[in-house]
């Protein structure tokens, strides 16, 4: 009995924390979380930059020149008018004129601490940071940890090659589709206008903004055909816009594939970098499909997500009609990340039904 009292004295013994002192110390480990998240994706992005410098094995092995290690053949790759390129104008005058800058302060021989890619390696974190941001901000409805891994992978893979309007595009796509995941459709417009500056990226907006209008009922037909209409009409005058001051082809081919046979069977579609590209890629939509289960029916994003990873074949093909070379992963960027969106908003959703029975026991 002496034994039994004296264990249950000891027990008494520990501290009970109040819950506000829990609460504040579970919002410091989340806040050390994300800073060591977000410090593991910018060192991951400067390692491959500095360090596997993809582009010069790009360079070696088609007998070229890579566009960060000399100014003239990034002049001619990305400022010349009628290069595919040209059309995606602001990443690259952005990225031009900071090394430009940079080439004023210091100059290096090695080819690896080139102005330019030196410039690459500060805004490309800078880029990625913007657009892991709404699930930082939002972290009821995301599961950032969810988010942030799955968005620092696709970001790191994309990375096997490089072109400035990449990252951007991205961002600033991702920041839009949060909007709209929210229901704010101006600023999602706004955002939408901006990713259009980098790349034709925005063109998925539209895409999202026809999902959004046939599974979100909240708002009446009337006025989800109006804003469709406005990103529609959004898109083809900016699209117009800028091919008529940056002067660039509809594609790298020039035109638009229709050949089934050129489609389908071409020696780089069967290519083994191709197969697995794709192949990776499609592991995003399976993911996301698997987990917005745990999404309430009720709730018109589960369809929306579900939607986004159907279309993932057919965003397949349009890019081949395109001549998109799917051996390039970070071309699969704007299929992607309303994967990675689903998972995290589904992963937030699954938590927020687990709470109520947890505080019950």
């Amino acid at each position: 009995m002496a034994s039994v009292q004296s264990h249950t004295t000891s027990l008494s013994e520990y501290p009970v924390r109040p819950l506000g002192q829990v609460r504040s110390r579970a919002a410091w480990i989340d806040q050390a979380e994300t800073l060591i998240g977000l410090g593991a994706l910018g060192l991951s992005i400067e390692l491959v930059l500095f360090k596997f410098l993809p582009d010069l094995a790009t360079a070696m092995i088609q007998n070229g020149r890579s566009a960060l290690t000399d100014f003239g053949q990034f002049e001619r790759e990305y400022l010349a008018p009628g290069s595919v390129h040209h059309a995606r104008f602001l990443g690259n005058y952005i990225l031009y004129s900071l090394a430009k800058l940079l080439a004023t302060l210091y100059h290096s021989p090695d080819p690896r601490l080139h102005p330019l890619r030196v410039a690459a390696g500060i805004l490309t974190p800078i880029y990625a940071y913007l657009g892991v941001l709404p699930a930082i901000r939002d972290r009821r409805s995301l599961a950032w940890r969810y988010f942030i891994s799955l968005y620092a992978f696709i970001v790191l893979i994309g990375l096997y090659v490089f072109y400035p309007a990449d990252m951007p595009a991205l961002a600033f796509l991702s920041m839009a589709l949060c909007f709209l995941l929210q229901g704010r459709l101006w600023p999602t417009l706004l955002l939408t206008l901006l990713t259009g500056l980098f790349r034709e990226t925005s063109f998925h907006m539209v895409w999202f903004v026809a999902v959004w209008c046939w599974c979100d009922h909240s708002r009446t037909l009337r006025q989800r055909l109006i804003w469709l209409g406005t990103f529609i009409l959004a898109f083809i005058l900016e699209y117009i816009a800028v091919r008529q001051f940056f002067p660039g082809p509809i594609s790298s081919a020039g035109g638009v594939i229709l050949d089934p046979r050129e489609l389908f069977l071409d020696r780089g579609v069967l290519s083994l970098t191709t197969i697995c590209s794709v192949g990776l890629a499609a592991l995003f939509p399976l993911a996301c499909l698997v987990r917005i289960r745990e999404i309430s029916t009720s709730d018109w994003r589960r369809a929306f997500f579900g939607l986004n990873c159907y279309a993932f074949p057919a965003w397949i093909v349009f890019y081949r009609m395109m001549n998109g070379n799917l051996a390039e992963f970070r071309m699969l960027f704007p299929v992607l990340i309303p994967c990675v969106y689903g998972v995290a908003y589904a992963a937030a959703a699954g938590r927020r039904r687990a709470l109520p029975i947890q505080s019950g026991t």
